[in-house]
């Protein structure tokens, strides 16, 4: 198992180390505005020698107004103590690991510069599917459940997925290659339980008798116990079923 191997490598509290970068960094393009475009993750500059960019661009924050980061920074750190607590340091690490070197594969397939925007992304998904009743107050004021925030977020990446030409729908696909791997086979496993379920309660279904079909038939008179509820049957030493009145054997009327 890969967490008895390199388990003892993991980085305990990875999410609250990155929140702390992601800080500091803030705190130093609002010095600098121009300081961020020295950390985005470019493939062209990468390979010219600028490899710092492989890890800088983890520590980019998310654009936004000062009480704003605050906010979003405060999500963040929540989310990597839930998924922490949730999974253990390992599993964090891989699954930031395996979204990390899914962006890097992007940058390097497609070009451009990338910043961590859908490995977090991807960390709402993750955090959501597993904590999917834990609210939040939106814009510190309406309270939400994460799960919504996550299906919203859901929608937009699948309009775009949708709408988008086939290397963005792989690079997506590479993006959230993380939340894929790690919850994909539950997904499958469940529909297939869930399948499975239903083919059997159908079968049993099945196999139960025809309400509208009467459990009894006289052989001589055709009537039956649906015809005449009062009516009783017996089964003759033939096999066949007769109702009292025509019963073999029987000399008179009931």
């Amino acid at each position: 198992m890969l967490e008895n191997r390199f388990g003892r490598f993991a980085i305990h509290g990875l999410v609250r180390i990155l929140v702390g970068f992601n800080a500091l960094v803030y705190a130093l393009k609002w010095l600098n505005p121009s300081f961020v475009e020295l950390l985005v993750l470019d493939r062209d500059l990468v390979l010219s020698g600028q490899v710092w960019r492989l890890v800088t661009w983890l520590f980019i924050p998310f654009d936004a107004h000062p009480i704003f980061i605050l906010f979003v920074l405060m999500f963040y750190w929540t989310m990597g103590e839930g998924l922490e607590e949730a999974w253990g340091s390992f599993r964090v690490n891989l699954y930031f690991l395996i979204g990390a070197i899914g962006t890097t594969a992007v940058a390097f397939f497609f070009g451009g510069a990338h910043t961590n925007s859908m490995l977090y992304l991807s960390l709402l998904f993750a955090f959501a599917t597993l904590f999917p009743d834990f609210t939040i107050l939106l814009f510190f004021i309406l309270p939400v459940k994460i799960w919504w925030v996550a299906a919203f977020s859901a929608v937009m990446t699948g309009v775009f997925f949708l709408s988008a030409g086939w290397a963005d729908r792989f690079a997506v696909l590479l993006l959230l290659g993380n939340y894929l791997l790690f919850f994909g086979p539950g997904f499958i496993r469940h529909t297939r339980e869930r399948s499975q379920v239903a083919a059997r309660r159908e079968r049993f279904e099945d196999s139960l008798p025809d309400e509208s079909e009467p459990m009894h038939r006289c052989t001589v008179c055709g009537r039956t116990d649906r015809s005449d509820p009062h009516l009783e049957f017996r089964v003759g030493g033939d096999g066949n079923d007769y109702c009292a009145e025509h019963l073999p054997g029987r000399t008179g009327p009931a």
